[in-house]
């Protein structure tokens, strides 16, 4: 049972963590902003949330105290850690670019928009690989 109810935490945070990340691409898509300069307290200004872990539910899950750390994050398992320096001290090669990286270094909201699409079509496929799997996928 233990199993099942924790399959089942993940997959409702990957699923708020993506649509979290899809209204945050709405808002920037909405305002057509380019190359004009990213501001992520703007964004929790004026839409209530930005791309800090404090507004993802998968970090919130992942390192909430009764739960795994960030080291069994999905996202962080498969495409590398958010955290730059946990990516390079835990893995001798990162898998695939995290996109979490390239929206937090963003100089550009046209960069941070194309980290952010990035970043939706993988929650999105790690959606996918839990509901298919129907068991902890192990990356």
């Amino acid at each position: 049972m233990t199993d099942e109810i924790t399959r089942d935490k993940v997959r409702t945070a990957l699923r708020e963590s993506r649509e979290h990340w899809e209204r945050m691409v709405a808002f920037v898509e909405e305002r057509a902003w380019t190359d004009s300069d990213v501001s992520y307290i703007y964004m929790r200004e004026v839409l209530g949330e930005d791309w800090t872990g404090r507004y993802c539910a998968l970090c919130k899950y992942c390192l909430s105290k009764s739960r795994v750390s960030c080291d069994e994050c999905p996202l962080g398992k498969k495409h590398g850690h958010c955290s730059p320096l946990k990516s390079i001290k835990k893995l001798p090669v990162l898998p695939v670019e995290n996109p979490w990286l390239r929206a937090h270094t963003a100089s550009t909201w046209r960069e941070w928009l194309d980290a952010a699409r990035d970043m939706v079509d993988v929650l999105s496929e790690l959606e996918d690989d839990y509901h298919e799997a129907g068991v902890d996928v192990d990356y």
